[in-house]
């Protein structure tokens, strides 16, 4: 189950907001307030009342971590593009040949199949 009693929990539970597992319904848990909760629970000192600027927080975290991935898969993705450019001028194991010719005419040929 998610929760943040313990440091460990907590970053599994952060990770669970990330991959997106019922994050709005772990979002109005921590936003519960009395008397739907307890304020203090026997043999704790704290009890299982939540805050209203939970849905803030959960809203900021899931905007700036999805922008950091997206800004991360975008990367990887331009640095795969640059690194085919670049080993697009040869063939395989063969660094001598050049393909870029024969590149350029098979796409003019393909375009006769496929405008």
């Amino acid at each position: 189950t998610a929760n943040f009693d313990t440091f460990g929990m907590s970053i599994v539970t952060l990770v669970q907001l990330i991959l997106g597992d019922e994050w709005q319904q772990i979002m109005t848990d921590c936003a519960v307030q009395p008397p739907y909760c307890d304020v203090v629970l026997p043999g704790l000192g704290n009890g299982d009342c939540g805050t209203p600027f939970a849905p803030s927080f959960f809203l900021a975290y899931k905007f700036v971590v999805h922008a950091l991935c997206l800004n991360i898969v975008v990367a990887s993705f331009i640095d795969g593009l640059q690194f085919s450019k670049m080993k697009r001028g040869t063939l395989g194991p063969y660094p001598r040949v050049k393909i870029e010719k024969e590149l350029r005419a098979f796409g003019e040929h393909w375009q006769k199949f496929d405008p």
